[in-house]
């Protein structure tokens, strides 16, 4: 959090992109950090240090194994759409293209 010019709290966050996995490879050229508790206590400690070695493992693509990739509407591209339809499987359902 932080205050903008005017002394109003603002509340924000940034969403930190990596090298992409093998199963977003072929989506795009990256992806975003994704942690499990472990690092994200590492990220978040006081003591985490700016070694290579400790800000290499936090940011290492999370592990394709792990992860899913189905086809969705390209609804999605739009932020406006904030609904279920966005995340269901293209062959769950009919959409036309906008």
């Amino acid at each position: 959090m932080w205050r903008d010019a005017e002394g109003d709290t603002l509340y924000t966050f940034t969403i930190i992109a990596t090298t992409p996995n093998a199963l977003l490879r072929p989506i795009d050229n990256r992806m975003p950090v994704i942690f499990d508790k472990l690092l994200a206590k590492q990220w978040l400690d006081l003591v985490f240090g700016p070694s290579d070695a400790s800000v290499a493992a936090v940011l290492a693509p999370f592990p394709s194994a792990l992860m899913e990739a189905r086809d969705v509407s390209p609804s999605v591209n739009k932020p406006e759409n904030e609904t279920p339809d966005c995340i269901s499987p293209v062959a769950d359902r009919q959409f036309r293209l906008i």
